[in-house]
């Protein structure tokens, strides 16, 4: 029998394709053993329960979210076998001067941070809403950025108007847009499109997310916010009369500037001036509406940025 001998290029592509398949099956093992369906429900844990895991969650996967302007991360946590995703954000983008925009008005000092993403969460418990998902700052693979908890079996708000999907209580919808409203009112968020409302619909709770673009300072709310009665729960409407300066200031001061949080301030104070206005010319009936009962309320979360 004749013995050939093997070209040293044949052996080289053999041994290449033997290293690309071993590669292949770590790879499937690593992403069957953190896949999306082994994980957490996260709404079965408190928000300091999230933020243990996102603080401190060992990243086991990520992979570039390819929606959006910033083209976010989502990152798979595990922590003492609890296992979480997240969108991890980490542009943190300021231009001097103004700003031109396509389908937007022009804007002086052009801010976009990931450190906006956890004031819109701490700013959101502090006033009882539970609508902005568990946000904590911290350095992913040498980034500092912001890790969002993921909103899991959602839909965004794009996707629920072309599929004509509703409870049966539409009340539930609509009351919650408004304290929507009144949020991106208070913290000036001029970037909330249709694809960064999500709807959960085992509750049809609504959860806000993308917030890189708020916290402009400027010292009145949009002027959309004026050209509609308000309307909100009398319970938020307590929160916000008592919410006293020096709480706001401890609670975002490492979150957000000085100035941020002084139009912040200024544009809590014209809102309760709108709601006093409304209450005047349309009633109490018309402007404070009761808590939806079918969303969950919101769990118990931090009380100052760390």
């Amino acid at each position: 029998m004749r013995v050939t001998r093997s070209s040293p290029w044949v052996v080289w592509i053999l041994l290449l394709a033997l290293s690309a398949s071993v590669t292949a099956q770590v790879e499937v093992k690593r992403r069957v053993e953190t896949a999306p369906g082994d994980e957490y429900d996260s709404a079965q844990l408190s928000d300091q329960e999230i933020e243990t895991v996102l603080l401190e969650g060992k990243v086991v996967d990520r992979e570039t979210i390819e929606v959006g302007v910033t083209l976010p991360d989502r990152v798979w946590l595990e922590h003492q076998g609890r296992q979480l995703s997240a969108a991890f954000k980490h542009l943190d983008y300021e231009r001097a001067g103004l700003t031109q925009f396509q389908s937007a008005p022009p804007e002086l000092n052009f801010k976009d941070s990931y450190r906006y993403e956890r004031a819109a969460y701490l700013l959101d418990r502090l006033l009882g809403l539970g609508m902005v998902p568990v946000t904590v700052l911290r350095r992913v693979q040498g980034k500092h950025g912001a890790l969002v908890a993921w909103v899991e079996d959602a839909i965004t708000e794009q996707e629920r108007l072309r599929l004509e999907l509703a409870p049966g209580e539409t009340e539930l919808l609509i009351r919650q847009r408004a304290d929507m409203r009144l949020f991106d009112a208070l913290v000036y968020n001029l970037d909330n499109n249709l694809g960064n409302q999500l709807w959960t619909q085992s509750d049809w709770k609504l959860h806000l997310i993308d917030h890189s673009r708020a916290f402009r300072q400027q010292k009145s709310p949009p002027e959309s916010f004026d050209k509609r009665p308000v309307s909100l729960t009398q319970e938020l409407y307590g929160v916000l009369r008592s919410l006293e300066e020096s709480q706001v200031r401890e609670t975002l001061r490492k979150v957000l500037s000085p100035g941020e949080i002084k139009t912040l301030l200024a544009r809590k104070q014209l809102i309760l001036k709108k709601i006093e206005r409304d209450r005047g010319k349309y009633g109490d009936g018309f402007v404070f509406h009761e808590t939806p009962v079918s969303p969950g309320s919101p769990s118990s979360g931090p009380g100052q940025e760390r």
